[in-house]
């Protein structure tokens, strides 16, 4: 069982590239430190909204363990200030990609 967290960041068109970068450099590798997994990672320019997925391997109480954890053990000095972020929505989904491509 995967239990898969999708996020929606909302950022102004001037901050896109800015969060991108941060987001590269300070929270995937991160929580990929902290025993996530990084689904995807797209940026819709069109509407200003990054979106990307993270999991975990195990039940919701487990991937609420490992964001303890992660939250807990993250490190202050890494954050650059202001929040690139003007809004976010994070919710649990459910995977229904297709195994393989019918043929």
């Amino acid at each position: 069982m995967k239990t898969i967290q999708l996020r929606r960041y909302y950022v102004s068109s001037d901050d896109e590239d800015r969060l991108v970068e941060a987001w590269a450099l300070r929270i995937r590798d991160q929580r990929r430190a902290h025993g996530f997994g990084i689904e995807f990672a797209y940026l819709d320019r069109d509407h200003h909204v990054f979106v990307w997925a993270v999991s975990v391997e195990g039940d919701r109480d487990l991937f609420f363990a490992t964001e303890r954890a992660y939250l807990d053990a993250k490190d202050a000095s890494t954050d650059s200030g202001p929040s690139l972020v003007e809004r976010a929505e994070v919710a649990f989904v459910d995977d229904h990609t297709p195994a393989s491509a019918p043929s």
